[in-house]
């Protein structure tokens, strides 16, 4: 399910497991590693660095 965000960008809303599947497909190969916060994970992943 698509929405749209109000700074006029796209949002995704999906399950965490369909997430995790995602982020781990071969095309991005990002693994969250076994008892570790998922939500952590997503952060940690798609926070920008300054710089």
């Amino acid at each position: 399910m698509m929405r749209r965000n109000s700074s006029a960008g796209k949002s995704l809303i999906i399950s965490k497991h369909k997430s995790l599947l995602f982020f781990s497909s071969t095309r991005l190969n990002y693994q969250c590693p076994q008892n570790y916060n998922t939500s952590d994970f997503f952060i940690y992943t798609l926070a920008m660095t300054p710089g």
